[in-house]
């Protein structure tokens, strides 16, 4: 676990770091000597999917470390509540909100539930995914390969949607969307 947190630690610095927007004048420069704007996450909120476990566990908790105000979103009630637990230990805010990400109602109640709790979204990390049953495609159940198109896709499309109205009223804000690498790197079959 503590190499995962180095890790995702480096991980959100890299994020946060503002490698979402490159800039002429720049407050950070990365291993290539790209300038890069660089957003402060302190007293930012920051909603995080797949915040129960894991990685997005990790996230929420690192962004609850630097200040950050986590809006920690998933599936399993249980798994959030651990999560809040562990960012209250740190002395964080945080928020939960158990919801499915392919549920169209709930995803487009969760702005306002998000901002009534925390106030004003500044970012949104899309970390929630499942993958696929490792089968050849002719073996693949296509409601399968469609339910993990409605979470890793879909899912994500449908968040960036509902919260980006307000993003972009925002002085600053950032969208990142986490993928594994076989979204790089498939297996053959």
């Amino acid at each position: 676990m503590k190499i995962l947190r180095l890790i995702l630690t480096g991980f959100i610095v890299f994020l946060f770091s503002g490698v979402l927007t490159p800039v002429t004048v720049a407050s950070a420069t990365d291993a290539a000597g790209l300038q890069y704007d660089v957003m402060k996450v302190a007293n930012k909120v920051i909603v995080v999917t797949g915040a129960g476990s894991g990685m997005g566990r990790e996230l929420a908790l690192e962004l609850a470390r630097r200040g950050a105000k986590v809006a920690a979103v998933d599936l399993r009630a249980e798994s959030l509540t651990e999560t809040a637990k562990l960012v209250v230990e740190i002395g964080g805010t945080i928020s939960t909100h158990a919801m499915d990400v392919t549920d169209a109602k709930a995803v487009d109640a969760l702005p306002a539930a998000v901002m009534k709790a925390l106030g004003d979204v500044d970012g949104l990390v899309n970390n929630a995914g499942i993958i696929q049953p490792s089968v050849k495609i002719n073996d693949l159940d296509f409601a399968a390969a469609e339910h993990v198109m409605n979470v890793n896709f879909y899912g994500p499309l449908r968040l960036i949607k509902v919260f980006l109205p307000n993003l972009l009223k925002r002085p600053e804000a950032h969208i990142l969307n986490v993928s594994s690498m076989g979204a790089y790197a498939p297996v053959p079959g």
